[in-house]
């Protein structure tokens, strides 16, 4: 079984907000569904921003080890955007959105999923 606790250290992600030239980076959170996965399970992690921020444009990067992680999936739960992908029709490892004007946001703002390898 993989501990949750490999997950949390094989996860890194990079925000960066740009919701005006003075915008600080936001904190963020992550919470997956499990605690402890076995090969082939997936495992759902939320993305929380952790106190509320004034954003225009966001993007993340998910990079987990491959080794042991495969990303699936990732959406936005953000709403009124003008433009958005999350990670691409090629599963890359970076996800983006655009909303028309700046917008205060906080809790949940994007969910991804996890596959574990075979070989993990």
């Amino acid at each position: 079984m993989k501990k949750i606790f490999a997950l949390l250290i094989t996860i890194a992600l990079v925000v960066f907000a740009f919701a005006s030239v003075s915008a600080a980076t936001p904190a963020l959170s992550i919470k997956p569904s499990a605690t402890a996965v076995n090969s082939t399970e997936s495992i759902y992690v939320s993305v929380k921003l952790d106190q509320s921020a004034e954003i225009k444009s966001l993007g993340l990067t998910v990079d987990c080890d491959s080794e042991v992680f495969t990303i699936i999936s990732g959406k936005w739960l953000v709403e009124n955007m003008v433009m958005s992908d999350a990670f691409g029709s090629h599963i890359t490892k970076n996800a983006v959105m655009l909303l028309k004007k700046d917008t205060d946001l906080s809790g949940d703002i994007f969910e991804f999923t996890l596959r574990v390898n075979d070989s993990a």
